[in-house]
């Protein structure tokens, strides 16, 4: 049992496992001392390990807690301190989670909601009756708790609330339930990278190589990615789904006109613009907000190409659907799989159904490398042609070989698209951790369908389909968006909207293609109702819960 003392005074925000080390008490030095020894004793042992990094523990008792209580009570000031606080039962559990794991590291355990001592006093008021002092909402640091979640399966359930009221009773007071929260709560995050020791490690390792550019970590984390999609072949890195899609149309011959979902972010079409090709756009379906296959079948004319299949927020479209009628037409199917790495149909994972599959690694992705794609090719010799295209038309299977290292055999046109090895490593990280990190976002998309009304839940995933939830959409009236998103925001609720128009509607595709409102039906009305909730894979119990009680609230405030 260690202490996050080792991090010293706001070292880093949240306190990763990754942070620096820099311990600014005799406490937090004896503490990274002790975890020194613990690491080389266990070492030469070749014992497996776990540092359990304690945050300020208390049960009320003669710890910081109750002496603010204690304070409280007297009627005394109470110094304005931050705390990572954890309740002695979630610090007891975490142990004994410790204790049956075989694991190597560091974790931190904390409430994961870092609370000041005068909060403390101001709990005690509402609970006591008194008069409560005025509660400092200033930014806070804390503790990142990911690793105790995912490698103990861990997550801390005392509330400082609950917390104070079992030392209240403890002292006899006589006290039933734990009030609501007490003072502001922080505000919740609409999406945010998950990021740790791992992913830190890896960075650092290219960083010090000497290696920075593409290399053996692209190839490394595309022959993991191959091994997760359960592909045939080995998908190629370049640094944004938008380079993907692009290379993807140019290594395939895409001219012509090429069909793009009307409810889409703009870089699908845009990247069928820079690629010379034509997008012919097509109204979605309401379930899953994918293409129609039954509009995409009207939509093919002899001048059709090519279709692209968008899996949006995680949630598969009718890519078995779409992947027939393009076999039946003899058109390129290329699926644009940014928001939906790790979904699956029928046990098969999207981006492996059709001639391409585009993969972006944005920091709001289920998976990131800060800024990043990847594109996998059914035929070998697409993918070959794709890597000249992103790496200046410079092949590494060019027929001539160069007798030289420093020679290079142009064999097309070329750009610099190809992603950095410290993103790759990064990655590489992010894939060991994405199974855990996927099925978070489905416990907390379970919530949300469980607890929110039914008619507020925008998509429908498709019978036989596994989602992995990278937004969480879902309607409210058309009129209200502007007030709804206010109402979050009043009680510490991040949304924003993904997406306000469809992409026919934006001024620079109005002004070349002449759309106008009422050809796509379905697209239109989404846009003017969806709003994103927040969705990522650290979402805290509590916050999952403050963001329900906050849509319920704000539906409430925006009917009225």
């Amino acid at each position: 049992v260690s202490t996050a003392e080792v991090y010293g005074p706001r070292v880093a925000p949240r306190g990763s496992e990754g942070s620096p080390r820099a311990p600014a008490t005799h406490a937090g030095c004896a503490a990274l001392a002790a975890e020194a020894l613990v690491e080389s004793e266990a070492r030469g042992r070749r014992a497996e390990w776990v540092i359990a990094r304690m945050g300020e523990v208390y049960d009320g008792g003669d710890d910081a807690v109750g002496r603010a209580i204690t304070a409280a009570l007297a009627g005394d000031e109470i110094e304005d301190v931050d705390h990572d606080l954890v309740h002695l039962d979630d610090a007891v559990a975490a142990l004994s989670r410790a204790l049956e794991r075989r694991m190597v590291g560091a974790v931190n355990v904390s409430g994961g909601d870092p609370r000041s001592l005068r909060e403390v006093s101001a709990v005690v008021a509402v609970i006591t009756g008194r008069s409560p002092p005025a509660v400092d909402a200033r930014e806070r640091g804390g503790l990142d708790v990911t690793r105790a979640r995912e490698h103990l399966g861990v997550t801390p359930t005392t509330s400082l609330e609950e917390g104070v009221r079992r030392a209240l009773v403890a002292r006899g007071h006589r006290v039933d339930h734990a009030p609501r929260r007490v003072g502001p709560a922080p505000t919740v995050r609409l999406a945010r990278p998950s990021v740790g020791a791992f992913e830190v490690d890896t960075a650092v390792g290219v960083l010090l190589s000497g290696w920075l550019a593409d290399g053996r970590e692209n190839r490394a984390f595309e022959y993991l990615l191959q091994e997760h999609l359960r592909a045939e072949a080995q998908p190629l890195t370049v640094n944004s789904c938008a380079s993907a899609l692009f290379v993807a149309l140019r290594a395939l011959d895409v001219r012509g006109e090429v069909i793009v979902p009307a409810f889409t972010f703009a870089a699908t079409a845009n990247a069928v613009v820079a690629a010379g090709a034509t997008p012919r756009f097509v109204d979605i379906e309401p379930g899953s907000f994918g293409l129609d296959p039954a509009r995409v079948e009207r939509a093919i004319t002899d001048r059709t190409r090519a279709i692209v299949a968008v899996h949006l927020a995680g949630v598969a479209c009718q890519v078995e659907a779409l992947r027939a009628i393009a076999l039946r037409h003899g058109l390129v199917l290329i699926e644009d799989v940014a928001q939906a790495l790790g979904a699956a149909v029928r046990g098969r994972a999207v981006g492996t159904f059709g001639d391409a599959g585009c993969f972006s690694f944005f920091p709001t992705k289920t998976l990131t490398t800060g800024e990043g794609g990847a594109v996998l090719f059914r035929d070998p010799a697409a993918r070959a042609r794709a890597a000249a295209l992103s790496a200046h038309g410079v092949s590494r299977e060019a027929s001539e070989a160069p007798r030289h290292p420093w020679e290079r055999r142009v064999i097309s046109e070329g750009h610099n698209l190809r992603m950095s090895a410290v993103a790759a490593a990064v990655g590489y990280a992010q894939l060991h951790r994405l199974p855990s990190m996927n099925a978070r976002r489905r416990a907390v998309a379970a919530r949300y369908r469980e607890a929110l009304p039914p008619s507020l839940v925008a998509l429908t995933p498709p019978p036989g389909s596994e989602c992995v939830w990278s937004t969480f959409p879902i309607r409210v009236p058309p009129g209200a968006r502007v007030a709804f998103i206010a109402a979050l925001a009043s009680r510490g609720v991040e949304a924003s909207v993904h997406y306000d128009r469809p992409v026919p509607f934006e001024p620079w595709y109005r002004e070349r293609f002449g759309h106008a409102e009422g050809e796509f039906p379905v697209a239109e009305r989404v846009a003017a109702e969806v709003v994103s909730i927040p969705m990522h894979a650290d979402l805290l119990p509590r916050e999952v819960e403050q963001v329900i009680d906050a849509v319920r609230a704000a539906l409430d405030e925006t009917a009225r």
